[in-house]
């Protein structure tokens, strides 16, 4: 009988988890008017990862053994479990889609929010971030050309996640009711970090 490799099952779960947030968690607004053009990029950019890098790793049969394996492992389950704890804390349907225009109505400052302001954007990368580096941690080779498309295109995602926290971000300062802009702009000042603790 043959094991399924840890490092597959993260890098799916993973996707699984990106899946569910793109199309149940964070379902706002109903109408689903977003960015049309950011929201293209980013189907397109997920979809490029997405495929290099799972034909990456099915090819290369990725192992725990080496430096590059565990720290993959590590990326990949800390993505996950970072997810899963910011999920739990904002509730489905809370919080808007990415891109989304909206006007928010409340601030969540507590669980991985109380750390960071965009704890979902951070998960995604961290998985991304694993699924690359567990395609260095190979039992063959994988092609160069799989591992500069997922690369480029996990440059691009750090891109739209960033530019998705900065609209968000100011969504809460023009868009938002008198008293909840005050309670993120307070919120802003006490949790400096957008992704990464201690740094803003």
């Amino acid at each position: 009988m043959v094991m399924p490799n840890l490092l597959i099952l993260l890098h799916s779960a993973a996707l699984l988890e990106q899946l569910y947030a793109f199309t149940l968690h964070f379902s706002k607004p109903a109408n689903g008017h977003r960015a049309r053009t950011h929201r293209n990029a980013l189907v397109l950019l997920s979809a490029g990862c997405t495929i290099s890098a799972t034909i990456g790793l099915l090819l290369a049969r990725p192992t725990l053994a080496s430096i590059s394996g565990g720290l993959a492992a590590l990326l990949l389950l800390s993505g996950i479990l970072l997810f899963a704890w910011a999920a739990l804390t904002s509730r489905p349907g809370r919080f808007s889609a990415i891109f989304g225009e909206v006007k928010p109505e409340e601030v969540v400052s507590h669980g991985p929010y109380a750390y960071l302001r965009h704890p979902t954007y951070a998960a995604y990368s961290l998985a991304w971030l694993g699924a690359i580096v567990a395609m260095f941690a190979a039992e063959v080779e994988v092609h160069r050309f799989l591992v500069f498309i997922a690369c480029a295109c996990y440059a691009g995602l750090l891109l739209l996640y960033y530019r998705a926290a900065v609209q968000e971000e100011a969504q809460f300062t023009t868009n938002a009711a008198d008293g909840t802009r005050e309670r993120y702009k307070a919120y802003q000042r006490r949790v400096k970090a957008r992704w990464v603790p201690g740094i803003a």
